[in-house]
């Protein structure tokens, strides 16, 4: 699709959505979301990856997961109990577990990045399962990076939800995802799913 179409197709979308972005602010956008994450090359070693984790199953780690995760110097995570213990059985052993949980992701990504930056160091972000960032912590820390240049990129795998959608039979071309469910704020979070079930896509 050449550049023009691209513009033309996003105009439509911004006169029909009311968004504030112009076309060119949105491929400008778009083009520094493939900088950010283009490969990783030994002369630009300052890098943060988030890496998703075995929803249930450890044979679903990559072994480009392995081979990045043995190359970090840090590894910041959700629960350093369970990514030791993870690490553990796939036969990683003696590495920098620094916890970072939503309740100090602020403070500990100025920290992190930081020492990312200053010692051209590679950091990898792990949750206690599945994809960081969706629903769990992750997303502060590549916005600490983004903002202070440093690269940042991600290593695919398990994802919830997206799980889920593909198994749902629901329409994939047009789909939103709210939250996972809370069974203890179930009341709450049955009165927001209505509210997109009244839109004409997959909740």
């Amino acid at each position: 699709m050449s550049t023009t179409n691209l513009v033309r197709i996003i105009d439509h979308r911004i006169d029909s959505t009311n968004l504030v972005k112009t076309s060119k602010e949105i491929i400008t956008d778009l083009t520094m979301a493939t900088i950010r994450n283009k490969p990783y090359t030994s002369s630009e070693r300052a890098i943060v990856y988030l890496a998703s984790t075995p929803i249930g199953n450890i044979d679903d780690v990559s072994k480009r997961f392995l081979d990045v995760v043995k190359e970090a110097d840090i590894i910041a995570c959700e629960d350093t109990r369970n990514t030791a213990l993870l690490l553990s059985r796939l036969g990683i052993k003696e590495k920098k577990l620094v916890s970072c949980y939503s309740q100090n992701e602020v403070n500990q990504a100025s920290k992190l990045i930081d020492e990312v930056k200053n010692k051209n160091l590679v950091l990898v972000y792990v949750s206690d399962a599945g994809t960081p960032g969706i629903s769990d912590p992750g997303s502060l820390l590549i916005k600490e990076a983004i903002e202070r240049g440093v690269n940042v990129s991600s290593l695919p795998g398990p994802c919830a939800f997206i799980q889920a959608l593909i198994l749902s039979s629901f329409d994939t071309s047009d789909f939103s995802f709210y939250e996972f469910y809370d069974a203890e704020k179930n009341d709450e979070t049955f009165k927001r799913l209505a509210e997109y079930v009244k839109k004409e896509s997959a909740a």
